[in-house]
């Protein structure tokens, strides 16, 4: 099978292939899911341990800062479409290098800026250092202007499901 294929092989890919793979098939699990599929995998132990086979793989590419800010932004959407929780490990892998990412001068696009604060809401990180939400929110007032109506709309709802009711982005 495919996934057998991929999880034999998942050491070899590069970053950007191992983001791509778990956006692939957080896609396929969210269109699924519209068309009511019946995919006996899907949701199954061993798709559950597929994406942690994958995660495990993505771990040291975040630690070793080998993945561009678009591939972090793409793993957490990822995870947050599949409503699956990282690893300790790499979830504050995620967070440390995200942090520090936002707080750098080179902005994030305004969708990556969206999806991130979408994940965060879907997976219930709420309790992320304050130093991420304070990047995250500097970030996006810098680029407010250039979100659009969609991206809009995610931010508003995320900042209400994170309890961000006090964003100066609310302000």
């Amino acid at each position: 099978s495919v996934a057998a294929e991929v999880e034999k092989r998942a050491g070899t890919f590069q970053p950007q292939g191992l983001c791509m793979l778990l956006w692939a098939f957080a896609s396929f699990h969210r269109l699924a899911q519209n068309q009511s599929s019946s995919s006996s995998w899907l949701g199954s132990r061993a798709s559950v341990q597929w994406v942690d086979a994958i995660c495990s793989h993505l771990l040291p590419r975040v630690c070793d800062d080998s993945l561009a800010s678009p591939g972090l932004v793409s793993i957490l959407w990822s995870l947050g479409s599949l409503q699956h929780s990282p690893s300790p490990a790499l979830k504050a892998a995620l967070e440390e290098t995200l942090q520090t990412r936002l707080t750098a001068a080179a902005p994030l696009h305004p969708q990556g800026l969206a999806n991130l604060l979408w994940a965060a809401a879907v997976l219930d990180h709420r309790g992320l250092p304050e130093g991420y939400w304070r990047g995250l929110e500097v970030q996006a007032l810098r680029n407010v202007g250039r979100f659009n109506q969609a991206a809009l709309c995610n931010l508003l709802w995320s900042l209400t499901l994170l309890d961000r009711f006090s964003s100066p982005l609310l302000q």
